[in-house]
């Protein structure tokens, strides 16, 4: 069976025919799945670790945070890894036997090798750290583009780790050093448009992913950003806004902009299903803003 889930909060488990059982429960996107030996486990942005078997779902545990990730390690724990930089094992019965401080950004994305005895965890401000399991020892942090890494997988033997992010470069690492190998393979070639602030350009790049900026009104995970300036929130056409964004009672401008990645989306607007992200340094909050009054006109 192949199992799916999406930002309308339902999973789905399908048979080879073709033909899905729905599964609802979650109060907003389900962001990570793993088979675990007691059934299907879904972790989601309301902050619950869910269990679905032949009885139906239940909450197996409850963190509070959006959880952004989902793994099931070969002896029964599951990996969950949440908006605040922590990755939590969770046992079968539901309680938390480990927290590991992977990043001070959110963690997207994990990844472990076929015997389970290490764990590779990946943020959204582009580093990778490497755990020893079960003891929980913090063995290597490598060394990115400082983008956002979306994706891991070991190789079969546990010996490679391959990243892919932001950049659109995938690279290869020596899973037991942490060393680099090879040549980072499709090395994105990134070009700027006359008159667009590069600084702020490269700021931008923890967006694009989420966000296009042309008048085609293209919609991705996140509306589109052209006419950004001076629309109020929650208002693009076609686009399935939560809650709390379709109020529309904020009007987008350079300071509500600067405020929602100063305070973060979490509070400036909570409940919204966008990643929580800020932007701390003054230059390139700076330099984000002039990028993004001129890139949306």
């Amino acid at each position: 069976m192949l199992a799916s889930a999406g930002w309308d909060a339902t999973l789905r488990i399908w048979a080879p025919d073709g033909t899905a059982r729905v599964l609802e429960g979650h109060a907003g996107p389900v962001n990570g799945l793993a088979w675990a030996p007691a059934g299907l486990a879904s972790a989601g942005y309301d902050g619950t670790l869910r269990l679905w078997d032949s009885r139906g779902g239940r909450v197996l545990a409850e963190f509070g945070l959006p959880q952004n990730a989902l793994l099931a390690l070969p002896d029964g724990v599951l990996a969950s890894a949440g908006a605040d930089g922590v990755v939590r094992l969770i046992g079968p019965d539901g309680t938390t036997r480990q927290e590991l401080a992977a990043a001070p950004s959110p963690v997207l994305a994990l990844a472990a090798t076929p015997d389970g005895s290490t764990l590779a965890a990946a943020s959204l401000g582009g580093g990778v750290t490497l755990w020893s399991l079960p003891e929980g020892r913090l063995r290597q942090r490598l060394d990115g583009p400082g983008l956002p890494v979306w994706a891991l997988g070991f190789a079969g033997d546990g010996g490679t780790l391959w990243t892919g992010g932001q950049d659109g470069v995938l690279r290869h690492w020596d899973a037991r050093t942490g060393a680099p190998l090879g040549v980072p393979l499709g090395q994105a070639v990134a070009e700027i448009a006359p008159g667009l602030d590069p600084h702020g350009a490269r700021v931008f790049r923890a967006c694009a992913a989420c966000h296009a900026l042309g008048a085609s009104g293209e919609n991705r995970a996140g509306p589109h950003l052209h006419g950004l300036f001076g629309r109020r929130m929650g208002s693009v056409p076609g686009y399935p806004y939560s809650e709390r964004l379709a109020r529309g009672d904020i009007t987008w401008t350079p300071e509500t902009v600067a405020d929602l990645f100063t305070r973060g989306p979490d509070m400036v607007t909570p409940g919204t299903t966008m990643p929580v992200q800020r932007v701390g340094e003054a230059g390139d909050l700076a330099a984000l803003l002039r990028f993004l009054q001129a890139a949306t006109r």
